[in-house]
C-alpha cells in the first residue's frame, strides 16, 4: 500500500502537487497584474508532472513567462468582460439562448485555457499564429475536453459554500491538472493531423 509505485502514493503525490501549486498561484497572483504570469507558471508546473520539486520550477516559469503571458492576460480580461456583458444582457430570456450562452461561455473558457497550454507547447511566430492554433485546437477538441469544466462548475456550485478552505487548496489546480492530463492525451492527435 505504501510502496512508491502504489496507487495510494500516486494519489497522495498528486494531492500534494495540487495543493502546493494552488497555494503558490494564490500567493503569486495577489497583485492582480501578475495573474496571467502566475497562471502560466501554474500550467507549466502542472504540465511537468515528473518533477518532484514545485517551488523553484513554479517561480522559474513565472519569471520566464512573465512578459510573454501578459498579452494573454489582457485577452483573458477582455474575454471575461465580454462574457459578463452577455450574461448581464437581456439575451437570457429564452431557453435556447441560455443554452447558446452556456456553450459559448464554455468554448471561451476552453479557448483561454488552451492559450496557455499551446503557448508552452509550441513555438509560434507571433500572437496571431498562437490565437489561430488555439482556435483550431479548441474547435477540434471542445466535445472531449469540456467535461472537466462542467464537473468543475458543478463542484464549485455545490462545494464552495460549505468547504471554503478545501476549495482554496484544490479549486484551481485540481480541475486544471485533470484538464492538462486530457490535453496531453489529445495533443498527439492534433499534431499528427
Amino acid at each position: 500500500m505504501f510502496a512508491l509505485d502504489s496507487r495510494f502514493y500516486r494519489v497522495t503525490t498528486w494531492l500534494y502537487r495540487v495543493m502546493v501549486t494552488n497555494l503558490l498561484f494564490i500567493v503569486v497572483s495577489l497583485p492582480l497584474v501578475t495573474l496571467a504570469p502566475a497562471f502560466s507558471a501554474l500550467v507549466a508546473t502542472l504540465k511537468d508532472g515528473e518533477n518532484p520539486h514545485l517551488v523553484k520550477p513554479f517561480l522559474t516559469a513565472f519569471k520566464t513567462n512573465f512578459w510573454r503571458s501578459l498579452p494573454l492576460g489582457i485577452f483573458n480580461l477582455f474575454s471575461a468582460v465580454f462574457m459578463l456583458g452577455l450574461l448581464k444582457s437581456n439575451l437570457q430570456g429564452l431557453l435556447t439562448l441560455k443554452l447558446v450562452l452556456i456553450v459559448f461561455g464554455l468554448f471561451l473558457l476552453m479557448y483561454n485555457l488552451n492559450l496557455y497550454l499551446i503557448q508552452l507547447t509550441f513555438h509560434y511566430a507571433g500572437y496571431l499564429e498562437l490565437f489561430q492554433m488555439t482556435f483550431f485546437f479548441t474547435l477540434m477538441t471542445v466535445y472531449k475536453l469540456v467535461w472537466p469544466l462542467l464537473l468543475f462548475a458543478v463542484l464549485y456550485h455545490q462545494v464552495v459554500p460549505h468547504l471554503m478552505i478545501v476549495c482554496y487548496l484544490f479549486l484551481i489546480s485540481g480541475p486544471l491538472s485533470w484538464y492538462i492530463w486530457l490535453y496531453q492525451r489529445e495533443m498527439p492527435r492534433f499534431t499528427s493531423d
